[in-house]
């Protein structure tokens, strides 16, 4: 019995309850909603045949005491009125009713649905009482099993008993072994403390050897490269050997040549020396010397030898400057004085003969065709 009541407080059980007493509460609301609806459109349509019916009297009766037609006629029409608003709301609380009506009927189908899932429910509990009966028998051999366990315990309280008193004797000899480990422990501190040494000098050993390989394996690196640079420098000696012994051909094959022309060009050298220095007697010879010159107009031309040169007319008329001369031109420049029409620098072409400057023929020359003779 304590098991249905558990079962029962079950969150699906509970909501099936209150489900189920959900719907008789909503169908029991919507009955009596719809018994006092339906009472209410039954005394609105006693009301309304009551009014149909006093109206009628009152037509009767006005037509009766009055006998004036078309009072009449016009209450009738009234009355008619009022009688169309009482058949109108009359309809309207028929539709009502069977709107009404439409939500029992509805109301009814709920109830049913209801009603399914309280049968439901029953076959749920049914199904729970089933396993209600299966978990008691479960019970039961649990009982069972917890009697031959307790009798196991009280076994194994026996047997821990036995293993206390071997637990003693062992906790002894772990005093010992523990006095004994301390000793093993301190030497093997004294080991790891060695060995942590040796440990040290190997892995500084280690990295010596390590840079000792790196160098090797550079050194290595480089005899190769020297190797290498050693076989080209012996490909470009013997190359640059076969380049001499063809040069050194080519030099025993030039060299007669080479003295050959050795000793034309010196011939040719004192050939040329010889007529530089014919040429230069030339010159010394036909050189006109600085001083006082005279053409036979009387133009007079002075040549100093600071490179000044003074030009007189016979009317008096005279222009200074610079010139340069040799032994085809002579150029007047840096002129001042009575220039004229001139224009300077002047270059005239000229010949000597001896003592006299000769002008030749030059269209560019105003002083073209004159000879001027050395004199005062």
């Amino acid at each position: 019995m304590a098991d249905m009541s558990q079962r029962l407080r079950e969150p699906l059980v509970l909501t099936l309850l209150v489900l189920a007493a959900v719907g008789w509460f909503a169908f029991l609301a919507m009955w009596i909603n719809a018994s006092n609806q339906a009472n209410q459109l039954q005394q609105q349509l006693a009301q309304a045949n009551t009014a149909r019916q006093e109206a009628a009297a009152q037509l009767a009766e006005r037509e009766g005491l009055n006998g004036d037609i078309e009072q009449v006629q016009a209450e009738l029409e009234a009355a008619k009125g009022d009688l169309q608003s009482t058949n109108a709301d009359l309809q309207a609380a028929r539709d009502n009713l069977t709107s009404i009506a439409a939500d029992i009927e509805s109301g009814k189908g709920e109830i049913e649905a209801r009603q399914q899932q309280l049968a439901d429910f029953t076959a749920q509990q049914e199904e729970a009482q089933a396993q209600t009966d299966a978990l008691t028998e479960q019970n039961d051999q649990l009982t069972q099993q917890i009697e031959t366990a307790t009798q196991q315990l009280n076994d194994v309280g026996a047997r821990l008993a036995e293993a206390r008193k071997q637990e003693e004797t062992a906790t002894a000899n772990l005093a010992q072994l523990t006095q004994e480990a301390a000793v093993a422990t301190k030497q093997l501190s004294d080991t790891q403390t060695s060995l942590q040494s040796s440990r040290e000098e190997m892995t500084t050993l280690q990295t010596q050897l390590a840079d000792r390989t790196a160098q090797q394996e550079e050194a290595g690196k480089q005899v190769q490269t020297l190797q290498q640079q050693i076989d080209d420098l012996t490909s470009r000696r013997d190359e640059l050997q076969a380049s001499v012994d063809d040069y050194q051909g080519q030099l025993n094959t030039l060299q007669p040549q080479v003295q050959e022309l050795t000793a034309t060009l010196a011939q040719r050298s004192q050939e040329l020396k010889d007529m530089e220095a014919r040429i230069a007697d030339q010159r010394a010879a036909q050189a006109v010397p600085s001083g006082n010159y005279r053409a036979e107009s009387g133009l007079g031309l002075t040549l100093n030898d600071d490179g000044s040169f003074e030009m007189r007319a016979r009317n008096g008329r005279s222009v200074d400057g610079q010139y340069t001369m040799d032994d085809t031109a002579l150029v007047l420049t840096d002129a001042s004085g009575d220039i004229g029409n001139a224009s300077f620098p002047m270059t005239c072409t000229l010949s000597s003969q001896g003592s006299t400057i000769v002008i030749a023929d030059d269209a560019d020359c105003p002083l073209a065709g004159l000879s001027f003779a050395r004199g005062n």
